[in-house]
């Protein structure tokens, strides 16, 4: 039996927290949930900063650029977070 045959890939499993197999319903893989949803947060507030001053200074393609990215943000933030309620009531 190779080393990796005992993983798998779930429909709960949180890219990032203890190898490929990680589970969003384990306390390491809620907290990467977390983590992810945090750093979602805070790409949210600097893109979209970086967006408003690309915006003001004229320059429309990278205002659209940084726009796409922080819309890019909260898709993350709202997997991040629906992964999270998910794992919970699943307990």
């Amino acid at each position: 039996m190779a080393k990796w045959e005992h993983m798998h890939f779930s429909s709960q499993s949180v890219p990032g927290a203890g190898g490929p197999a990680a589970d969003a319903r384990t306390p390491d893989g809620q907290s990467a949930l977390r983590l992810h949803a945090g750093i979602a947060t805070v790409a949210f507030v600097l893109s979209t900063l970086v967006t408003v001053i690309f915006f003001l200074e004229g320059q429309i393609v990278l205002g659209i650029i940084f726009g796409v990215i922080t819309l890019g943000c909260i898709g993350a933030f709202g997997w991040a977070t629906a992964s999270l309620r998910r794992a919970r009531l699943s307990r």
